[in-house]
């Protein structure tokens, strides 16, 4: 079960994205601190969740911006543990934020991803996700693939 980011949870994102991005940030991609996941939940129209072991440790986390109104909502980041990974996590995560694009009355959710990886494409494509664009070298100089779900 999901729910919102806790100041308390920042330590634990951090060595979660590390572990998740270790290859981006290897290329380039900046590291995070506590700080950041801290400052990012704060701003408006920004949603951090987060989803919980057995044991109430925070094994997985998404953010979320909400967009406006004429941009769509995007998920940024999902990241799971890598011992948890294969058991749904990442996919009720991105669930969790479709259900509250839609409650905030958002049409629209993208999100990026790598060719490459394939866990992710097939929740998105079980989701309900359609492939709008490939992008080509766009970001740490590689391509990225643009999947959006319309919420209508």
């Amino acid at each position: 079960m999901s729910r919102e980011f806790r100041e308390k949870d920042a330590d634990t994102l951090v060595r979660i994205f590390q572990e998740a991005f270790n290859d981006e940030i290897a290329r380039g991609m900046p590291r995070l601190k506590p700080e950041n996941f801290i400052e990012h939940s704060k701003r408006p129209g920004v949603k951090i969740f987060v989803t919980e072991g057995d044991r109430g440790s925070v094994v997985g986390f998404l953010t979320l911006t909400e967009g406006s109104m004429e941009v769509p909502a995007q998920i940024h980041m999902v990241a799971v543990q890598k011992e948890k990974r294969g058991k749904g996590i990442g996919k009720a995560l991105v669930k969790r934020a479709l259900e509250h694009a839609r409650a905030v009355g958002k049409k629209k959710v993208k999100l990026f991803t790598r060719p490459w990886n394939i866990p992710m494409r097939k929740v998105c494509v079980e989701l309900g996700f359609i492939p709008e664009a490939c992008l080509r070298r766009e970001f740490l100089n590689e391509d990225v693939i643009l999947y959006s779900a319309f919420l209508e």
